[in-house]
């Protein structure tokens, strides 16, 4: 990624919240056919990625509209507003004792998809850190299939918290993120 690369949130998938059951996905693509008479509805990136202008979260209420809209704005506070998890939202919704994961996925205008993959877990003084981080790219094509488009693989890493050189470790707190 470079400096003036624009990315566009496209979506979120969180695993083992204790709030929720297994899997749950938030994403502001649209996932169908976009005609010609829709199309003003919707922000066109590429190829076949197009995303919604409007997005309404519906729902009963204590169902998990707010944790949600916290983890999403905690999420993009972490990895592009330079924020620690404790100074985010996050530290409002996240529980429980085992680890948490959190993929994030951007559009750049590179006309690369980008997919965060954290792992949260608590530290022995029970404060919220990032067990691992890898950062994920390839390139959007007109031919990708939509299904694909969120399918990432290991060939595709471009940075892996694990493999970050001793100079920028040591400066690099344990609840910060290397997607900055």
């Amino acid at each position: 990624m470079n400096e003036r690369n624009k990315l566009t949130f496209v979506g979120l998938e969180l695993e083992d919240h204790p709030l929720f059951d297994k899997k749950i996905s938030f994403f502001v693509n649209s996932d169908q056919k976009v005609y010609t008479d829709k199309a003003d509805q919707l922000v066109h990136l590429a190829g076949r990625l197009w995303i919604n202008k409007l997005i309404a979260l519906v729902g009963k209420n204590a169902t998990g509209k707010t944790t949600i809209l916290k983890l999403i704005i905690g999420t993009l506070s972490l990895l592009l507003e330079d924020e620690s998890i404790s100074h985010t939202k996050l530290n409002d919704v996240l529980m429980g004792n085992n680890p948490i994961k959190i993929n994030t996925f951007f559009y750049g205008s590179d006309k690369f998809m980008y997919k965060d993959e954290l792992i949260l877990k608590r530290d022995t003084n029970k404060k919220w850190i990032i067990a691992s981080e890898k950062i994920y790219r390839k390139k959007l094509t007109a031919r990708l299939a939509k299904k694909s488009l969120f399918e990432f693989d290991g060939k595709q890493i471009i940075y892996d918290r694990k493999d970050i050189d001793g100079v920028a470790a040591s400066v690099l707190a344990a609840d910060d993120s290397i997607f900055r």
